[in-house]
């Protein structure tokens, strides 16, 4: 009942601002109408008459779709070009490049955001601003649940360029300094050693003495030992974590200065955790060179709800219902997602096929799906012979850390080394899945496809979220600032902070910050991030099948945040 009075309500709303209504209006007669009725009108507040289109686009399935394609993109390729875009050999690109600026520290020839010609908007002509202006805010059925306050979802949006978000970050924080690095590498080995060390002495011990102890509850005291390993786990792994960041600094250029030295920690500390360095250096910086690209991306990207897995994985939400699929989903991306990416590109990007972080070599086919076109051979993930050396090299590194546990295994056993290592080891692997998937995916942060994507634009898709202060330590600032993080990836994490605010000040209209809380941050985006459907020059998430479970879901989301805020 409740909810039939709501769609009536946002029905005769929007119809009474469109001038759609003549004179047969629902009114809200009881407390309870009103209160649902100001509610969801807050929700849903248009700025403008376009922005509210937009809403009945999404809620209501309009089929008479408003303009909404004309944007700076469009403009640039009628012949205007950026002025202010940052040219190489400038002192903003000499002093901030990504991985994938430079063959030798990793990344992508052509990835570099300073050598693109359509990474500026903000000189864009003075037509190509008048076409901008006429934004549209995107409301779907899933992401009125979104904390960022919408602000990604706006059609024909103009972003600053490269130029002007380097030249917003102060130059100390350009500066490296391999002691000050070195010092934080230092504490999370050693806090990680020391936690193995506790583990594989006293724990074990523990075990060994209260099993014998207790034999007449050797149940109990089984599950005690369970509960205390998996607190070993859960502490140990998240200390560790710590290592896995430094390492990724060292992938970045962002440890020290020399390139060779950086290579080598990041190497070794890389490989003491499994990570196939040169491999993951590579498909990393694609993944900063493509941010939030449909058919480019690497790393979590989405489906679209026209696409045979997208339908697929929609089909599956519909039968085992939502908390299920958000279960999981989650279980699928934090417990089996690393191994799952390492092995055949999982959530990689579609144009690249299957890809295996230890075979350089591409297999299947290449997809673009934004326009639902597959390519006769997928884009290779690692080109050129100097790469493929590279992920060779890498494989060398994983199998010596597996050669000192099978070494271990022989001398203490398989089960020793299974607690002490192993259990850490998949709490390690959670997190950094945890903050690729958090920090680029949630239900209002859209994707663009190749007509419409910059390096700017996938930069300023990253959110910022709020991790407890003990953990956002131990990792190094890797989620609270990682939009300054993919802005410019060689600022190292001790600047991360000054570099964040300095930033958010700049731009406060484009810094994305969501202050939802993680625990609950992980489940909106597993119950709802599915696939995407495209509106304007954005694709944005959706759960649905069609216009009418899109209303009905809309509806019933609208509802639920109604009563909360009533």
């Amino acid at each position: 009942m409740i909810r039939r009075r709501a769609r009536a309500l946002i029905s005769s709303c929007f119809l009474r601002r469109c001038g759609a209504l003549s004179g047969r209006g629902i009114l809200a007669t009881d407390p309870v109408d009103r209160s649902i009725r100001t509610a969801v009108e807050r929700a849903l507040r248009p700025r403008s008459f376009s922005y509210f289109h937009t809403v009945k686009l999404e809620l209501f399935g309009n089929t008479a779709a408003p303009s909404m394609n004309t944007s700076i993109y469009e403009s640039r390729t009628r012949g205007e070009k950026s002025n202010d875009t940052v040219k190489q050999g400038t002192p903003e690109a000499k002093r901030c490049f990504s991985v994938g600026c430079s063959g030798r520290t990793g990344g992508v020839a052509d990835a570099c955001p300073h050598a693109s010609t359509a990474c500026g908007t903000m000189g864009a002509s003075d037509q190509a601003r008048s076409d901008a202006q006429a934004c549209d805010k995107v409301l779907t059925d899933v992401s009125v649940l979104g904390g960022t306050g919408h602000q990604a979802m706006i059609t024909n949006r103009e972003f600053p360029s490269v130029k002007a978000l380097l030249a917003a970050i102060p130059d100390e924080c350009y500066e490296r300094s391999f002691v000050r690095s070195s010092a934080y590498a230092a504490m999370s080995v050693l806090l990680t050693l020391a936690c193995g060390w506790f583990g594989y002495t006293y724990l074990w011990n523990l075990q060994v003495g209260v099993v014998s102890r207790m034999a007449g509850w050797a149940s109990l005291a089984k599950v005690g030992m369970l509960v205390l390993w998996a607190l070993y786990a859960a502490v140990t792994g998240t200390i560790a974590t710590g290592v896995w960041v430094i390492a990724h600094e060292c992938g970045h250029g962002a440890f020290c200065s020399a390139a060779w030295l950086q290579d080598l920690i990041g190497f070794v500390l890389h490989s003491s955790l499994l990570v196939p360095y040169f491999s993951w250096q590579r498909s990393h910086a694609v993944h900063h060179a493509r941010t939030n690209h449909l058919d480019e991306g690497e790393t979590h990207v989405p489906h679209t709800a026209n696409s045979v897995s997208g339908k697929t994985n929609l089909r599956i939400m519909h039968w085992i219902g939502d908390d299920a699929f958000g279960a999981l989903n989650v279980f699928m991306h934090l417990v089996l997602g690393w191994p799952a990416y390492l092995l055949y590109g999982a959530t990689g990007g579609p144009i690249r096929g299957l890809t295996n972080h230890f075979i350089p070599f591409s297999f299947g086919q290449g997809e673009l799906q934004s326009v639902n076109e597959t390519l006769p051979r997928p884009v290779s993930l690692y080109p050129g012979w100097r790469w493929k050396l590279r992920v060779l090299a890498s494989d060398l590194g994983v199998l010596a850390t597996l050669g000192l546990l099978y070494s271990w295994a022989q001398y203490d056993g398989p089960v020793r080394v299974c607690v002490v290592y192993g259990l850490p080891y998949l709490v390690t692997n959670m997190w950094l899945v945890l903050y690729t998937w958090l920090q680029h995916t949630d239900v209002d942060i859209p994707h663009y496809d190749s007509q419409h994507w910059s390096w700017n634009k996938g930069a300023l898709l990253t959110v910022d979220r709020p991790y407890p202060k003990l953990i956002d330590f131990l990792h190094h600032h890797i989620g609270t600032t990682h939009v300054v993080h993919h802005v410019c990836s060689r600022i190292p994490h001790y600047h991360g902070k000054k570099a964040t605010e300095a930033l958010k000040k700049a731009f406060p209209e484009h810094y994305l910050y969501d202050p939802t809380p993680i625990l609950q941050a992980i489940w909106r985006i597993g119950c709802n991030c599915v696939a995407v459907r495209q509106v304007g020059d954005l694709w944005v998430y959706t759960v649905s099948c069609g216009e009418e479970e899109m209303n009905e879901r809309a509806v019933d989301n609208a509802v639920r945040k109604a009563q909360k805020t009533a």
